[in-house]
């Protein structure tokens, strides 16, 4: 690239999102913004169709369908020579994931010691997410618990 070009570099590799409530601001994923160019943003979600943005820079997912988005940044002005007049990156939006569990389950560990109860056995449908005990500690969803009496 030409030392005279302005710069249009923006990526984003971690830039996933759902489509419950997450917002992304684009600004964010400017590279250098000392050096970038003034531009404007464009994004485009599944079917090629564009997606508005609050403020000019500002992506709120909520509701948009799941898929594969493409976000452009482009540059004010027209470069001359070889300079890049844009800079691009994709990312995707998820639907928000949903576990259906069984409201309430009585355990009792008994008399009989330690036992153990799996947690896939609360499931109703589905199993994306992940499992905390009272401490906020992750536990393996496949995993049993053990009931310790005492």
């Amino acid at each position: 690239m030409d030392c005279d070009c302005q710069d249009t570099d923006v990526d984003c590799t971690n830039c996933d999102m759902c489509n419950d409530n997450d917002i992304l601001d684009l600004s964010s994923t400017i590279v250098n913004p000392a050096t970038i160019g003034p531009g404007t943003w464009k994004v485009t979600g599944p079917g090629n169709n564009n997606v508005p943005l609050s403020g000019g820079t500002i992506l709120n997912a909520t509701g948009l369908p799941a898929g594969p988005y493409v976000v452009t940044y482009t540059l004010n002005s027209t470069p001359v020579g070889n300079c890049p007049a844009f800079d691009s990156f994709t990312f995707s939006i998820r639907n928000k994931a949903t576990a259906l569990i069984k409201s309430d389950t009585l355990i009792c560990n008994g008399s009989l010691g330690i036992q153990r109860f799996p947690l896939s056995s609360l499931f109703i449908s589905g199993d994306f997410g992940s499992w905390v005990d009272a401490n906020n500690q992750c536990l393996v969803p496949t995993a049993d618990i053990l009931l310790q009496s005492g």
